[in-house]
């Protein structure tokens, strides 16, 4: 849910399908899940895309996490994300509380 509400004109709609790994910790550091999102363009003669990626979180240090996304072709023996015909280039960003509260 936050993945949508934090990029709301680019994802139409998102969701956890499996947790793969729940991480160590009430932080759930080293979380493994499956995701899959729907991805909008900003213009409406471009058709919305559906991917299935995998999303790996890790805490670095007390202030900082890394998220990396990998996109899957089988996700399940009745999923097959390659139909979807949309892959996402392996990423990922850095995240760094402040001490105003605020990210970076």
């Amino acid at each position: 849910k936050e993945y949508e509400e934090m990029f709301p004109c680019m994802i139409s709609r998102a969701a956890t399908l499996d947790v793969i790994c729940n991480g160590q910790g009430a932080n759930r550091n080293g979380a493994v899940q499956l995701m899959f999102a729907e991805l909008q363009m900003p213009t409406p003669f471009v058709a919305t895309r559906e991917l299935y990626f995998v999303r790996y979180s890790k805490q670095l240090n007390a202030d900082k996490w890394v998220i990396v996304d990998i996109s899957v072709d089988n996700v399940d023996k009745h999923i097959d994300a390659s139909l979807a015909g949309c892959r996402k280039h392996p990423s990922g960003c850095i995240i760094e509380n402040k001490s105003n509260g605020q990210c970076k």
